[in-house]
């Protein structure tokens, strides 16, 4: 009886503020509106200064933000954990929760591979999600349990070319999208549908630096791909993103400010484009990097959403829940902090980032731990050690050290 209450009720209040309920434009949360709680913010130095880097130069780890914005003086092996904690999820009359559970963020590889070219490849996973729990009582008296869940994989390519202040970059992106347990109402419910996709995406980069103050810019093209899934078919528009930054550098102290923008309306022309704001700081102390930062993340989407339906005659499924939901608004405010423990072997960094604004709760926390293979005893072996160069003006690690 309470959940027949419920699902009239969802639909009274759908019909009477959103005459027509949006369907999926896309596998359901690959959406734009998702991104609140997917994005994973990589990056732990970048994260703790209010995931700002696309102005800011930086080691291996800074090639997501602007494949501009990395140099190197040796090679160098970075590792990135992350933890997101669950929440709850963004409909509005449900109140289940989100969860993310791959821990691995970045596993990279960097070094100088001559005299003006820095190079990488790093594995990372941008975007994650799973729902928990999806519960259907059969017929049979039976209870089954769906987790559907996207994850986001990405191997990515960079190569950089330094000509004086100027740094010219490109990343190749090569996506491969997870989905699990993707619900299509109407279908043999016992049926799990998984699915795997790939995307090959490209992202050029600016960097220059003049004495104490930096900029840069990334830009990814917008891409048109079709998920083809056993029930369903979506002809996606991945969206471009345009980045952009300015750094500024005063004796031990750097300043950032970003705005990232995301054109989601080429996803749907309903959603709106999202411009994300970030600023944040850090200052070296001793042998220590210490940062703050702030984040604004705009709700790009609110209202009634329909799920998928494929109908077919019968049924296994009793208490099926209602097809119809409602996005509440997912505008984020977010406050970030961190630091970094540098020695001659290997930097250690730890950071978070935390919403106080409540509408989308999220809470990150991030370890990441990176290694000068040139200081361990297999250094003739691997290549990009520049210890007889004269180093880069503007080599972070560097600055770090001294």
């Amino acid at each position: 009886m309470k959940y027949h209450i419920m699902s009239i009720f969802l639909l009274i209040i759908s019909i009477s503020l959103f005459a027509d309920p949006m369907g999926f434009v896309a596998p359901q949360y690959l959406q734009s509106y998702y991104d609140n709680f997917s994005n994973n913010y990589l990056n732990a130095i970048s994260a703790g200064r209010g995931h700002t880097g696309v102005g800011l130069t930086g080691n291996v780890e800074n090639v997501l933000q602007n494949p501009a914005a990395f140099t190197t003086d040796h090679s160098q092996l970075y590792i990135e954990i992350f933890i997101k904690p669950p929440v709850s999820e963004f409909n509005k009359y449900q109140d289940q929760q989100y969860e993310s559970l791959v821990p691995i963020g970045i596993f990279a590889y960097g070094f100088h591979a001559w005299k003006h070219f820095n190079f990488s490849m790093n594995y990372s996973t941008p975007q994650s999600i799973e729902y928990n729990v999806l519960s259907l009582e059969l017929n049979t008296g039976d209870i089954i349990f769906h987790y559907p869940s996207y994850y986001l994989y990405q191997i990515t390519a960079t190569g950089n070319y330094e000509w004086k202040n100027l740094r010219i970059g490109l990343n190749l992106l090569n996506e491969i999208y997870s989905f699990k347990d993707q619900v299509t109402w109407g279908t043999a419910i016992l049926d799990r549908v998984d699915h795997m996709d790939y995307a090959l995406r490209f992202q050029p980069g600016l960097y220059y630096k003049y004495k104490g103050v930096s900029i840069g810019t990334s830009y990814m093209p917008s891409t048109q791909h079709t998920y083809n899934f056993r029930y369903q078919s979506y002809d996606v528009t991945l969206p471009s993103q345009f980045n952009a930054g300015i750094g500024l550098t005063y004796n031990v102290t750097r300043f950032a400010t970003d705005i990232n923008l995301t054109n989601c309306s080429e996803m749907s022309d309903q959603f709106k484009n999202r411009l994300d704001f970030k600023a944040g700081m850090e200052t070296d102390y001793h042998k220590y990097t210490l940062r703050c930062g702030f984040m604004s993340i705009p709700s790009v989407w609110q209202g009634a959403y329909i799920l998928p339906i494929y109908n077919v005659p019968g049924g296994l499924v009793t208490n099926l829940p209602d097809s119809v939901g409602m996005i509440r608004s997912t505008a984020q405010s977010m406050l970030t902090g961190g630091f970094t423990w540098h020695s001659e072997l290997a930097d250690l960094t730890v950071a978070f980032i935390q919403d106080v604004q409540n509408k989308a709760n999220y809470t990150s926390v991030f370890g990441s731990i990176s290694v000068n293979l040139n200081k361990l005893s297999i250094k003739r072996i691997i290549p990009g050690d520049k210890e007889k160069e004269i180093p880069l003006e503007d080599d972070t690690e560097i600055e770090y050290l001294e």
